[in-house]
């Protein structure tokens, strides 16, 4: 049920049920005595009049599930909508396929923007042709073999040296224990 039906509704009923709750009011508090003094003084509303199509309306809405209910002691509000999704014809509706929304195509393509943006010096290959990049990628490869092998060998040389040190070092501390031992 639509909330402006509710409102709608609510409104009706109290206009109908306002005029016939003043009739069955005997006696007022004395605190509002100048209040019904002029308001008995007014002649009595007549009550609107109500169209059988806006009773029947009024009808099906009362038959219809309540929106407001309160469960665990929170007001909770149910509201049915009724529509239908948008399709995607809907939102193509009136664009151009082939031109595209901007007059004569789109304003820039990919590489036009590319070509705005970059700098001309970074165009070109600075004269280097295919057979210089070659010669220096091999270059770049045997150099790098080179380095390895001598740092390689470096390390082998110096572990060789160490070697011969710690061996020269164990000898004379074993001269050294056998001639302790013929001194005995």
């Amino acid at each position: 049920m639509k909330p402006n039906a509710t409102i709608a509704t609510g409104l009706i009923f109290a206009l109908v049920a306002g005029p016939v709750g003043a009739q069955t009011q005997t006696q007022a508090p004395p605190a509002q005595t100048q209040q019904t003094a002029a308001a008995a003084q007014a002649p009595p509303a007549e009550p609107p009049v109500i169209s059988a199509e806006s009773l029947q309306r009024i009808r099906e809405q009362l038959n219809r599930e309540q929106t407001l209910r309160i469960e665990n002691g929170q007001l909770r509000i149910y509201v049915e909508v009724i529509g239908h999704w948008p399709s995607f014809t809907d939102y193509a509706k009136g664009y151009d396929w082939i031109n595209g929304p901007t007059g004569k195509g789109n304003p820039m393509s990919h590489a036009e923007f590319v070509a705005m943006s970059t700098p001309r010096d970074f165009y070109g290959n600075a004269g280097i042709g295919p057979a210089e990049v070659l010669s220096m990628a091999a270059v770049n490869l045997i150099g790098q073999w080179a380095i390895t092998k001598a740092i390689n060998k470096w390390s082998s040389s110096r572990k060789d040296k160490e070697l011969k040190e710690i061996r020269a070092m164990i000898d004379a501390e074993l001269a050294a224990l056998a001639a302790a031992k013929k001194d005995k």
